[in-house]
Protein backbone atom coordinates (compact mmCIF):
# COMPACT_ATOMS: atom_id res chain seq x y z
CA UNK A 1 0.00 0.00 0.00
CA UNK A 2 0.79 3.85 -0.64
CA UNK A 3 1.88 5.87 2.82
CA UNK A 4 -1.01 8.17 1.90
CA UNK A 5 -3.65 4.61 2.02
CA UNK A 6 -1.68 3.77 5.24
CA UNK A 7 -2.36 7.14 6.55
CA UNK A 8 -6.32 6.96 5.74
CA UNK A 9 -6.69 3.03 6.55
CA UNK A 10 -4.88 4.08 10.29
CA UNK A 11 -7.48 6.73 11.13
CA UNK A 12 -9.78 3.99 11.52
CA UNK A 13 -7.88 1.37 13.39
CA UNK A 14 -9.85 -0.32 16.19
CA UNK A 15 -6.87 -2.77 17.07
CA UNK A 16 -5.03 -5.65 16.33
CA UNK A 17 -5.34 -9.55 16.13
CA UNK A 18 -4.00 -12.67 15.95
CA UNK A 19 -4.67 -15.55 13.83
CA UNK A 20 -3.68 -18.89 14.69
CA UNK A 21 -2.96 -21.11 11.64
CA UNK A 22 -5.49 -22.77 10.03
CA UNK A 23 -8.29 -20.22 11.75
CA UNK A 24 -10.63 -18.80 9.73
CA UNK A 25 -11.12 -15.01 10.30
CA UNK A 26 -13.77 -14.74 7.88
CA UNK A 27 -16.62 -16.61 6.99
CA UNK A 28 -17.87 -16.83 3.37
CA UNK A 29 -21.80 -16.00 3.29
CA UNK A 30 -22.00 -14.41 6.97
CA UNK A 31 -22.64 -11.18 7.85
CA UNK A 32 -20.84 -7.77 6.42
CA UNK A 33 -16.91 -8.90 7.49
CA UNK A 34 -14.37 -6.60 9.12
CA UNK A 35 -11.50 -4.73 7.62
CA UNK A 36 -8.03 -5.84 8.08
CA UNK A 37 -4.66 -4.96 6.56
CA UNK A 38 -1.97 -7.92 7.46
CA UNK A 39 0.76 -6.80 8.79
CA UNK A 40 2.89 -10.53 9.30
CA UNK A 41 2.15 -13.96 8.01
CA UNK A 42 0.38 -15.49 5.05
CA UNK A 43 -2.62 -16.68 4.32
CA UNK A 44 -5.48 -17.25 2.01
CA UNK A 45 -8.70 -16.67 0.52
CA UNK A 46 -11.41 -19.06 -0.98
CA UNK A 47 -15.19 -19.79 -2.09
CA UNK A 48 -16.89 -22.92 -2.10
CA UNK A 49 -18.41 -24.19 -5.23
CA UNK A 50 -21.73 -25.59 -5.78
CA UNK A 51 -20.40 -29.34 -6.15
CA UNK A 52 -18.60 -28.80 -3.11
CA UNK A 53 -14.98 -27.94 -4.05
CA UNK A 54 -13.03 -25.20 -2.81
CA UNK A 55 -11.71 -22.43 -5.13
CA UNK A 56 -8.61 -20.46 -3.90
CA UNK A 57 -9.11 -17.13 -5.15
CA UNK A 58 -6.00 -15.43 -3.39
CA UNK A 59 -2.99 -15.88 -1.29
CA UNK A 60 -2.59 -13.02 1.21
CA UNK A 61 0.85 -11.63 2.02
CA UNK A 62 1.74 -8.72 4.05
CA UNK A 63 0.16 -5.27 3.30
CA UNK A 64 -2.30 -6.95 1.75
CA UNK A 65 -6.10 -5.22 2.76
CA UNK A 66 -8.56 -7.79 3.09
CA UNK A 67 -12.65 -7.26 3.36
CA UNK A 68 -12.89 -3.83 1.07
CA UNK A 69 -13.32 -5.89 -1.75
CA UNK A 70 -17.38 -6.50 -0.19
CA UNK A 71 -17.49 -2.69 -0.03
CA UNK A 72 -21.36 -2.04 1.18
CA UNK A 73 -22.57 -5.81 1.14
CA UNK A 74 -24.64 -7.35 3.33
CA UNK A 75 -22.24 -10.60 3.61
CA UNK A 76 -18.95 -11.41 3.05
CA UNK A 77 -18.24 -13.01 -0.16
CA UNK A 78 -14.83 -15.35 0.52
CA UNK A 79 -13.59 -16.74 3.79
CA UNK A 80 -10.05 -15.94 4.97
CA UNK A 81 -8.02 -17.73 6.62
CA UNK A 82 -4.58 -18.09 7.99
CA UNK A 83 -1.87 -20.24 6.57
CA UNK A 84 0.48 -19.44 8.95
CA UNK A 85 0.38 -17.35 12.12
CA UNK A 86 -1.53 -14.08 11.20
CA UNK A 87 -1.26 -10.25 12.34
CA UNK A 88 -3.57 -8.11 11.34
CA UNK A 89 -4.35 -4.94 11.72
CA UNK A 90 -8.36 -4.28 12.25
CA UNK A 91 -10.79 -1.19 11.23
CA UNK A 92 -13.74 0.38 11.72
CA UNK A 93 -14.76 -0.82 7.91
CA UNK A 94 -17.76 1.33 7.96
CA UNK A 95 -16.47 4.65 9.19
CA UNK A 96 -13.63 4.14 6.40
CA UNK A 97 -15.82 3.46 3.90
CA UNK A 98 -18.07 6.58 4.71
CA UNK A 99 -14.86 8.73 4.94
CA UNK A 100 -13.97 7.81 1.47
CA UNK A 101 -17.85 8.63 0.18
CA UNK A 102 -17.77 12.18 1.42
CA UNK A 103 -13.82 12.65 0.64
CA UNK A 104 -13.99 11.74 -3.14
CA UNK A 105 -10.40 12.81 -3.15
CA UNK A 106 -9.22 10.23 -1.00
CA UNK A 107 -11.90 7.87 -2.73
CA UNK A 108 -9.16 7.06 -5.14
CA UNK A 109 -8.26 5.43 -2.55
CA UNK A 110 -10.56 2.11 -2.65
CA UNK A 111 -10.93 2.52 -5.90
CA UNK A 112 -7.08 1.62 -6.53
CA UNK A 113 -7.43 -1.42 -3.83
CA UNK A 114 -10.55 -2.46 -5.61
CA UNK A 115 -9.37 -2.68 -9.01
CA UNK A 116 -5.82 -4.40 -7.40
CA UNK A 117 -8.44 -7.24 -6.51
CA UNK A 118 -9.95 -7.26 -9.36
CA UNK A 119 -7.37 -7.36 -11.93
CA UNK A 120 -5.86 -10.45 -9.50
CA UNK A 121 -9.10 -11.93 -10.50
CA UNK A 122 -8.86 -11.50 -13.39
CA UNK A 123 -5.82 -12.92 -14.19
CA UNK A 124 -6.51 -16.31 -12.40
CA UNK A 125 -9.55 -16.59 -14.85
CA UNK A 126 -7.38 -15.77 -17.59
CA UNK A 127 -4.67 -18.32 -16.34
CA UNK A 128 -7.60 -21.36 -15.39
CA UNK A 129 -8.97 -20.74 -19.01
CA UNK A 130 -6.45 -20.24 -21.16
CA UNK A 131 -2.96 -22.49 -19.50
CA UNK A 132 -1.59 -25.72 -19.21
CA UNK A 133 -0.69 -27.60 -16.35
CA UNK A 134 3.10 -26.24 -16.14
CA UNK A 135 2.21 -23.10 -17.42
CA UNK A 136 -0.38 -22.39 -14.81
CA UNK A 137 1.87 -22.92 -11.85
CA UNK A 138 4.88 -21.22 -13.36
CA UNK A 139 2.32 -18.24 -13.68
CA UNK A 140 1.07 -18.46 -10.31
CA UNK A 141 4.65 -18.68 -8.99
CA UNK A 142 5.93 -15.88 -10.88
CA UNK A 143 2.45 -13.91 -10.20
CA UNK A 144 3.89 -14.29 -5.96
CA UNK A 145 7.21 -14.40 -6.36
CA UNK A 146 6.76 -10.40 -7.46
CA UNK A 147 4.19 -9.68 -5.35
CA UNK A 148 6.72 -10.71 -2.42
CA UNK A 149 9.55 -8.73 -4.48
CA UNK A 150 7.68 -5.92 -3.82
CA UNK A 151 7.50 -6.19 -0.35
CA UNK A 152 11.47 -7.31 0.34
CA UNK A 153 10.82 -10.86 0.78
CA UNK A 154 12.73 -12.63 -1.74
CA UNK A 155 15.93 -13.76 -1.52
CA UNK A 156 18.78 -14.20 -4.11
CA UNK A 157 19.54 -17.73 -5.18
CA UNK A 158 22.26 -18.77 -7.28
CA UNK A 159 22.74 -16.82 -10.40
CA UNK A 160 20.01 -14.75 -11.74
CA UNK A 161 17.34 -17.00 -9.27
CA UNK A 162 15.46 -16.21 -6.38
CA UNK A 163 13.88 -17.88 -3.42
CA UNK A 164 11.25 -16.46 -1.49
CA UNK A 165 8.51 -18.43 1.74
CA UNK A 166 5.88 -20.65 0.20
CA UNK A 167 4.12 -22.09 3.20
CA UNK A 168 0.96 -23.52 1.65
CA UNK A 169 0.08 -26.82 0.62
CA UNK A 170 0.15 -28.58 -2.84
CA UNK A 171 -3.86 -28.88 -2.64
CA UNK A 172 -3.96 -24.88 -2.43
CA UNK A 173 -2.17 -24.48 -5.11
CA UNK A 174 -4.11 -26.86 -6.98
CA UNK A 175 -7.45 -25.34 -5.93
CA UNK A 176 -5.92 -21.94 -6.73
CA UNK A 177 -5.40 -23.45 -10.18
CA UNK A 178 -8.63 -25.93 -10.97
CA UNK A 179 -6.45 -28.76 -11.03
CA UNK A 180 -6.56 -32.16 -9.47
CA UNK A 181 -3.54 -32.84 -6.65
CA UNK A 182 -2.43 -35.57 -8.44
CA UNK A 183 -1.60 -33.69 -11.64
CA UNK A 184 -0.43 -30.78 -9.37
CA UNK A 185 1.98 -32.89 -8.06
CA UNK A 186 3.10 -34.63 -11.52
CA UNK A 187 3.57 -31.55 -12.80
CA UNK A 188 5.59 -29.88 -9.95
CA UNK A 189 8.15 -32.69 -10.54
CA UNK A 190 8.34 -32.01 -14.31
CA UNK A 191 9.12 -28.45 -13.45
CA UNK A 192 11.65 -29.50 -10.90
CA UNK A 193 13.13 -32.04 -13.29
CA UNK A 194 13.13 -28.71 -15.30
CA UNK A 195 15.32 -26.72 -13.18
CA UNK A 196 12.43 -24.28 -13.13
CA UNK A 197 10.83 -24.59 -9.76
CA UNK A 198 12.39 -26.65 -6.61
CA UNK A 199 9.72 -26.96 -3.85
CA UNK A 200 11.37 -27.56 -0.48
CA UNK A 201 9.05 -27.41 2.65
CA UNK A 202 7.92 -23.92 2.93
CA UNK A 203 9.82 -22.17 0.50
CA UNK A 204 10.51 -22.10 -3.43
CA UNK A 205 13.79 -21.92 -5.47
CA UNK A 206 13.41 -20.68 -9.11
CA UNK A 207 17.29 -21.14 -10.56
CA UNK A 208 16.13 -18.76 -13.16
CA UNK A 209 13.23 -16.04 -13.46
CA UNK A 210 13.92 -14.77 -16.47
CA UNK A 211 13.20 -18.62 -17.67
CA UNK A 212 10.68 -18.99 -15.15
CA UNK A 213 8.24 -16.23 -16.49
CA UNK A 214 9.09 -17.49 -20.49
CA UNK A 215 7.50 -20.69 -19.19
CA UNK A 216 4.96 -18.93 -17.84
CA UNK A 217 3.91 -17.28 -20.96
CA UNK A 218 4.09 -13.70 -19.65
CA UNK A 219 5.50 -11.07 -22.36
CA UNK A 220 7.92 -8.34 -21.19
CA UNK A 221 5.24 -5.46 -22.10
CA UNK A 222 2.93 -6.97 -19.77
CA UNK A 223 5.19 -7.48 -16.45
CA UNK A 224 4.32 -4.22 -15.11
CA UNK A 225 0.67 -5.69 -14.81
CA UNK A 226 2.41 -7.65 -11.32
CA UNK A 227 3.97 -4.52 -9.66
Amino acid sequence: MRHTEVADLDRFKTGEMTIRPGRPFMHEGVGQGGLFRLQSGMGLQSVNLPDGRRQVTCMLVPDDVIGIEDGFLDTVSRTAEATTELRLSVYDKRGFLTHLCENPKRATTLVRLLSLSERRATDQMVTLGQRGAAESICWAVYRFYRRLDAISMTHPFGEGGVSFPFPYRQRDLADALGLSLVHTNKTLARLRDLDLVHWRGDRIEVAAVTRLRTHAGIPDREDDAFD
